[in-house]
């Protein structure tokens, strides 16, 4: 059916071809629960978001599950440098290129490209901060488990994702993300200077064909 409604397609049940069923149940069937399209009218964020607080160096910390768009995101921090624990391997070597970044001579601010959404691992970042006097924002990406869904089948099937990172992301994995950020978000309480909250925005792409693919049911 969801392959029918992606090409263009009529769709008919056995029960209305061959029974000649008229029933609503076997001749009108539902809109699929999810679908991407209904995020398109989701306000961009302010742009006041991506830039730094004070105009001095700081950390800001992306807290959402795996493939939520949080690398897509990190693009708009243009003054910041990415750091992310798939490429530089450990928890470890991310912090110490955050560290590295923001004790430069003329210190850089640094966004942090992993999922956060253990309070364990937003601590450690909360004590670099105020080892280093700098400020620490949490920025919260809003994303549901079905978005979540669409976003991940995304990543493996568009021509842009390295294939390094063509890697689905099964429910076991994002119940356990899910998980862990509903039981202990983000809060100014854990030390945070701030704690930003958006909407997911869908990615606008240069070729057709890629918008083509992110508008049509993936799952």
């Amino acid at each position: 059916y969801k392959l029918a409604l992606n090409v263009g397609i009529a769709f008919a049940t056995p029960e209305q071809i061959f029974l000649d069923s008229t029933l609503p149940l076997h001749c009108n069937l539902p809109t699929p629960s999810f679908d991407i399209k209904s995020y398109q009218n989701n306000q961009q964020p302010d742009p006041e978001l991506f830039t730094e607080l004070c105009g001095s160096p700081e950390i800001v910390l992306l807290v959402a599950p795996a493939a939520s768009g949080k690398s897509t995101l990190t693009t708009k921090f243009i003054n910041h440098i990415r750091c992310n624990s798939d490429d530089l391997g450990k928890l470890p070597n991310c912090m110490d290129a955050a560290r590295t970044a923001l004790t430069m001579t003329k210190g850089k601010s640094v966004v942090i490209d992993n999922t956060n959404v253990a309070p364990e691992a937003r601590q450690k970042w909360i004590a670099l901060a105020q080892e280093l006097k700098v400020p620490i924002r949490a920025v919260f990406i809003e994303v549901d488990k079905d978005l979540n869904r669409h976003l991940s089948v995304f990543r493996m099937l568009s021509k842009h994702t390295e294939l390094k990172d063509r890697r689905f992301i099964n429910d076991q994995i994002l119940n356990m993300h899910y998980a862990l950020y509903e039981k202990s978000p983000p809060l100014l309480s854990h030390g945070f200077t701030r704690v930003d909250t958006m909407e997911f925005v869908p990615i606008i792409y240069e070729d057709e064909d890629t918008n083509d693919l992110f508008m049509k049911y993936l799952f």
